[in-house]
């Protein structure tokens, strides 16, 4: 399903504390929005479990929004 842009989106312009999504992350590709949005972090668990990416793979991707 992926993330719910709007969502973030919304939440990260209101607040400038550091946040950590939660939530509908599916993919490497939500992994990447995340970080271009200027999240801190996120907290991943199906997709883990499920196998779809590494954290390897997740922490690479975020490494390179900048």
């Amino acid at each position: 399903q992926g993330i719910s842009e709007p969502f973030f989106s919304g939440t990260r312009e209101v607040c400038r504390l550091p946040l950590y999504a939660a939530g509908g992350i599916t993919s490497l590709e939500d992994i990447s929005k995340l970080a271009a949005l200027g999240f801190e972090g996120a907290i991943v668990g199906k997709a883990f479990y499920e196998k779809r990416f590494s954290f390897a793979q997740a922490m690479e991707v975020a490494s390179h929004v900048g």
